[in-house]
């Protein structure tokens, strides 16, 4: 299950999700939004445990659009950008207690002060490796 506060996205990506078209929409949900001359939608599974982000210049939920990302997500944060701004944060913790790190990162959306949006995937793990004994 995905913890997150959807109010927040919506606030985020100004827009608001639907649920409308989904096979289980107990399950899917998703939001479209336009920032900085692309159009976004991001599709979230809440059971499943995934987020996937499209973007395009005219249409994100063309068969191919410009991008896609997707990623096993169980964790959608708000946070403060290193670039002014706000940033979502999707995390991927296998401890579901304990508070993520940057190795559970796996997609990051800032908001840049000019209203951009700038995505980054993460690929592989961010923390140094631990050092033998």
């Amino acid at each position: 299950m995905i913890h997150w506060n959807k109010d927040e996205v919506e606030s985020f990506v100004e827009g608001q999700f639907s649920k409308e078209g989904f096979v289980d929409p107990n399950d899917f949900t998703e939001i479209e939004f336009a920032a900085g001359g692309l159009v976004y939608s991001l599709l979230v599974g809440q059971k499943s445990e995934m987020a996937t982000l499209r973007g395009d210049p005219q249409d994100a939920l063309q068969k191919c659009p410009a991008f896609e990302i997707g990623c096993r997500c169980n964790l959608i944060r708000i946070s403060h950008s290193v670039y002014g701004g706000e940033a979502m944060l999707f995390y991927f913790v296998e401890d579901e207690g304990a508070e993520p790190s940057s190795a559970d990162l796996r997609l990051a959306l800032e908001r840049l002060p000019n209203g951009r949006l700038y995505a980054w995937p993460v690929t592989g793990r961010s923390d140094p490796p631990a050092s033998e004994p």
